[in-house]
């Protein structure tokens, strides 16, 4: 991404590729934590895997019974033993 013109009164930019906008409000699925990563689209191991490491939810998922087939949302709440909790609950 580059700047042009940014000490003109209406600076513009120009985008080479894509970009995506992630709200600061959380929220949840009432679905598994599995769905709740992969937003129900078609489940790539490695991408799932690198999301989780670098979300560092790992040893969270691990905690659980059913591991990322938990169900979670506003019906079956679950706590969680790191900072994470607050993203990934209600």
């Amino acid at each position: 991404m580059n700047v042009i013109n940014a000490g003109a009164s209406r600076p513009s930019i120009e985008i080479h590729g894509t970009i995506a906008y992630a709200g600061d409000h959380p929220w949840i699925l009432n679905e598994t934590v599995r769905k709740n990563i992969t937003l129900d689209e078609h489940y790539d191991e490695d991408k799932y895997q690198e999301a989780v490491k670098h979300a560092c939810l790992k040893h969270d998922i691990e905690q659980l019974v059913a591991g990322d087939e938990t169900e979670i949302g506003k019906i079956s709440l679950f706590v969680l033993v790191t900072p994470q909790a607050k993203e990934v609950s209600t």
